[in-house]
């Protein structure tokens, strides 16, 4: 008897195809024989390759920079500058978890800005006309509304591998980390540290892209 002979027998279901998946499927894990590197690829070359960036950065700065003696705080921060650069390129792409993830963690703080902004020239005239709570929930969900809007335009009109795969962008995200960590009080060559981190990060992933064409690594726009 055959196994197609009785009506009683299953025949397994084929695996399914996984272009179907879903392309956030493919985003991370290509099809064999692309030479695409994917988040998986991305995240494994920054964390191998963060170590011989401290330990380069630390002997250089041993002869030129003399105070840059980095705590254990400092080289965590350097370490998670890095690896967000080592995939940020990639906020370009509408199917990259970091597009999503820039998406969540932009739209609170730009929202809070609206509501401040809204509060100010609003609040009193609508509190006067459907009272001040309702006024308040109101005025949230406006600023809500529009950060995502603008959030998500701005997202759409990304090319990818356009502007976030250049050195300019690089160099405007370390220039980002040591204007912030300034900020806080953190010592110049601390936060120069951490600039360079996420600049080489970002760097890393631009390697990986190009690795058959380096002159395009330090393409401007």
């Amino acid at each position: 008897m055959t196994a197609t002979s009785g009506p009683w027998v299953q025949i397994p279901p084929s695996p399914p195809d996984m272009k179907m998946v879903g392309n956030a499927h493919h985003f991370l894990r290509p099809e064999r024989g692309e030479s695409m590197p994917n988040l998986k690829t991305h995240l494994t070359l920054g964390v191998f390759t963060y170590p011989v960036f401290l330990s380069s950065y630390t002997l250089i700065a041993s002869k030129f920079q003399p105070a840059f003696d980095p705590t254990l705080g400092v080289i965590t921060a350097g370490y998670l500058a890095y690896i967000v650069g080592s995939d940020l390129p990639d906020i370009d792409h509408k199917d990259a978890p970091v597009q999503h993830q820039l998406k969540a963690l932009s739209i609170p703080p730009l929202a809070l800005v609206f509501q401040i902004w809204l509060a100010k020239y609003f609040e009193q005239s609508l509190s006067a006309s459907i009272g001040q709570r309702v006024a308040r929930i109101a005025i949230f969900t406006v600023s809500l509304f529009i950060s995502y809007l603008l959030v998500s335009t701005l997202l759409r009109f990304l090319k990818h591998r356009g502007f976030t795969h250049s050195i300019t962008f690089a160099a405007m995200y370390g220039g980002l980390l040591y204007m912030l960590f300034r900020l806080v009080r953190l010592p110049p060559e601390n936060a120069m540290y951490i600039a360079i981190s996420g600049f080489t990060g970002d760097l890393i992933h631009l390697i990986a892209d190009n690795s058959r064409s380096f002159s395009k690594i330090f393409k401007l726009w």
